[in-house]
This record gives structure tokens, sequence and C-alpha cells, in this order.
């Protein structure tokens, strides 16, 4: 299977199974904000409520698409830098192969 797009999937599965969890913070911050402004607990309450339902799984799965996003760019930059680095290794152990073969040669030829 693709195991790339199943762990993508299960990042934005998280995001969304979490929303339980984020339904029930954010009126702990709206609630006190409301009232620090004039608002009575049980209308803050009320339109903590309201936004409580899209602020519970919006943002959690914006965070998780730009996680992704950011994981993306940063694999696609790895892989570019590995390709680099793997031909560096390969040319650099190419002239040390060509070193090797004039000394061992001149080392051989010295003996004799």
């Amino acid at each position: 299977g693709d195991v790339a797009a199943h762990r993508r999937w299960a990042t934005r599965a998280f995001a969304l199974t979490y929303a339980a969890v984020t339904l029930r913070a954010w009126p702990l911050v709206l609630v006190p904000l409301q009232t620090a402004f004039g608002v009575d607990e049980v209308t803050a309450f009320d339109r903590s409520y309201l936004a409580d339902s899209f602020l519970s799984w919006v943002p959690n799965l914006l965070v998780a698409e730009a996680v992704l996003r950011r994981g993306r760019r940063s694999v696609r930059q790895g892989a570019g830098r590995s390709r680099a680095s793997l031909r560096m290794t390969a040319s650099a152990s190419s002239a040390a192969e060509t070193t090797l073969s004039r000394s061992t040669l001149s080392g051989t030829s010295e003996s004799r």
C-alpha cells in the first residue's frame, strides 16, 4: 500500500479526532475573554458554543495541513541534498581510486 498517503490521512484524521479536546478548550478561552469586555457569562457561553463548532476542527485541520506541507517541503529539500552529497561522495571516491591506482602503479614500478 501507499504508506505515505496513509500517514498523511492519519495525520488529518488525528486532527479531526482531536476536535473533541479543542471543543472543550475553546470555552475556557472565549468565555473569560468576553466577560472581560462586560458580556454576562450566560451570553458569553452561548456565543462561545456557537463559535466552538467551527473552532474545534478548522484550526486543527489547518495546522495538520501546514505540518504536512512543511514536512513534504523538507523531504524534497533533503532528497536534493542527499543526491548532491551522493554525487560529491562518488566524485571524491573516484578521485581517491585514481590517486590510489597511480600510487600503486608507481610503487610497483619503483620496487622492481
